[in-house]
């Protein structure tokens, strides 16, 4: 289906499954899949026909694949699905997401550990425990996690998180005069 929005052009697929029921999300076509007893293979071929190459990472979750999209601003960029076929336009918006389902769980450790293995964040002792970051790419200056996997895109952004949640003004000098060593 193709609808004109703001007069760009855009594309929406609906799915009609063999029982006349539609779905217009990937994540509500995998749970039919699933609940209709379709095998990991026939599951795969649908997600390899979304335009999309999904591939699979030993270092991801398990059930969790990721592609690489072209944009015209950003060049490429990684998008994941979960198992479930929800899609996530960065690993930020991923852990986050595992994290609100289960903090303890694994799945949020093997995700970190895809981060920081993957898609170069690190930790450093001059952010508060728990927290990670990330040279950014295209500018000076980092993107950051806290120990929740809030994501902060600058390093004001960052600061004024530490003021309001009391994290203390040392908390801040500690990055402030420390980050040009990363």
């Amino acid at each position: 289906k193709i609808k004109i929005s703001n007069e760009k052009l855009s594309q929406r697929f609906v799915y009609l499954a063999h029982t006349y029921e539609l779905m217009d999300t990937f994540e509500k076509v995998f749970t039919f899949m699933k609940e209709h007893k379709y095998s990991e293979e026939q599951i795969s071929s649908f997600k390899a026909k979304n335009g999309l190459n999904w591939k699979s990472d030993e270092d991801l979750p398990s059930g969790w694949t990721f592609a690489i999209v072209s944009t015209e601003r950003q060049g490429k960029l990684k998008r994941f699905m979960d198992p479930k076929g929800k899609f996530w336009n960065s690993s930020a918006q991923a852990i986050k997401n595992c994290f609100a389902s289960d903090p303890n769980g694994e799945e949020v450790q093997q995700m970190r550990n895809y981060l920081m293995k993957k898609e170069d964040w690190f930790q450093t002792e001059f952010l508060p425990e728990g927290w990670i970051l990330r040279q950014k790419r295209s500018e000076k200056g980092f993107y950051f996690l806290n120990s929740i996997y809030e994501k902060f895109n600058t390093t004001k952004a960052m600061y004024e998180h530490l003021k309001a949640n009391n994290y203390g003004e040392e908390a801040i000098s500690k990055f402030e005069n420390n980050y040009k060593k990363l």
